[in-house]
């Protein structure tokens, strides 16, 4: 199953409670053999996509709906 799932900030740059809730979910469903993207924000400049514990991992300036 494809699963996105996201949050306005991504572990490990803000480390509370819902990004690290985040990155575990992540993580377990990951396990489970789930393709598992996460979406979240940056306060940075530049988009930037990388792979953490095996997931996609997407943090842009700001989504636009």
């Amino acid at each position: 199953m494809r699963l996105m799932l996201s949050h306005v900030f991504c572990w490990p740059e803000v480390r509370r409670g819902n990004e690290r809730h985040i990155d575990s979910t992540g993580r377990y469903l990951n396990a489970r053999g789930h393709d598992v993207v996460t979406l979240a924000t940056t306060s940075g400049s530049t988009r930037e996509e990388r792979t953490a514990s095996g997931r996609r991992v997407l943090v842009n300036t700001g989504w636009r709906t």
